[in-house]
């Protein structure tokens, strides 16, 4: 089935994780990619021999650069370089995350390419920004996403060791943003007739990703406390472990402020009424039929302390929440092996 973008075409100029990301989502979502390699390749193709496989598949590349066409090109020449200007002057999209001081070098700067193709969308993803004193500096995003904006110390409990981070987190959230920002430019394209350069930076994505925590701080005034099973009060977003070793979340939502309740949000019929005692969840209801905030949580915690100390596979589910209107699954416990 044709994806909303079809029609549009992308020249993808994309290394490693972020811009083959971007590329990726894009040709997802209908648009003809092609993607230029060096003749070396894009490095990403080294990801198979870093991961210890000597096979003829490589899992993460081909994630990241699924559904494009391909040519290789080698810009340093001028009949490489001359190919490449062709292929973008027939784009309706240029996305790159090569640095900034090697575009210029190329010519392929947003300048010169939008000065040449006024009706072009060109898209950077950068480590710190297109302005700054940082602008020109590499980056990966275990360094500028995970690390500079403060992710992993809010994930670190006080005298820990910092969690380790996962293949391309910070990449392919900012991907992402890109293909939301592109097709965001060619919609303005079709009411201005013209393209515009978007950015966006893994910094800014890390940042964005724990605003919750980063405004909330700037507002109130208080440092960010370093989130531990321990520091966190709200029950709700904590989590617990069963006998087997198994984590698990209690998850739903509550009663709204007339204390109607969504069909099948079963912790919020549990805050409604007093579960069996069996479960170890009975608790009073307020005067109106739905618990007070302070015995919701007290739900919550009681539940999921008391169910720690059994398996997640022998939850009697239906003796500790009433049974839902619907035919969906009775648990709303999420577990994790």
């Amino acid at each position: 089935m044709p994806g909303p973008l079809e029609g549009v075409r992308v020249v993808e100029l994309g290394v490693w994780v972020a811009g083959p990301g971007a590329g990726g989502i894009l040709a997802d979502w209908g648009a003809d990619v092609i993607k230029i390699e060096p003749r070396t390749g894009d490095p990403a193709r080294q990801f198979a021999g870093m991961l210890g496989g000597d096979l003829p598949f490589n899992p993460p590349f081909e994630l990241d650069n699924r559904g494009k066409r391909g040519i290789v090109v080698d810009l340093a020449v001028p009949a490489g370089h001359a190919i490449a200007m062709r292929l973008i002057d027939d784009a309706d999209v240029f996305v790159t995350n090569v640095r900034l001081a090697a575009l210029a070098r190329l010519g392929l700067d947003p300048e010169p390419l939008t000065a040449r193709n006024p009706e072009l969308v060109y898209a950077a993803i950068t480590g710190y920004g297109l302005t700054g004193p940082e602008r020109e500096r590499a980056a990966y995003d275990i360094g500028a996403f995970w690390a500079r904006a403060g992710i992993a110390h809010m994930l670190t409990a006080p005298g820990g060791v910092p969690p380790f981070q996962r293949g391309g987190m910070g990449d392919h959230t900012v991907a992402m943003t890109a293909a939301g920002a592109v097709c965001a430019a060619l919609v303005s394209r079709d009411r201005t007739g013209r393209g515009q350069v978007v950015s966006t930076s893994l910094l800014r994505q890390g940042a964005y990703t724990v605003g919750f925590d980063l405004n909330t701080a700037l507002r109130f005034g208080v440092p960010i406390a370093t989130a531990t099973r321990t520091t966190i009060k709200n029950p709700v977003v904590s989590c617990y472990q069963d006998c087997d070793g198994r984590w698990f979340w209690l998850l739903g939502r509550w009663s709204g402020p007339s204390g109607s309740t969504t069909r099948g949000s079963r912790p919020a019929r549990l805050a409604g009424a007093t579960a069996p005692s069996s479960s170890g969840c009975s608790t009073r209801s307020s005067p109106h039929g739905r618990a007070t905030r302070g015995a919701r949580r007290s739900i919550v915690r009681t539940c999921g302390e008391r169910r720690s100390t059994r398996s997640t596979r022998c939850w009697p589910t239906s003796r500790w929440l009433p049974p839902a209107p619907s035919s969906r699954s009775p648990t709303r416990a999420a577990r994790q092996r």
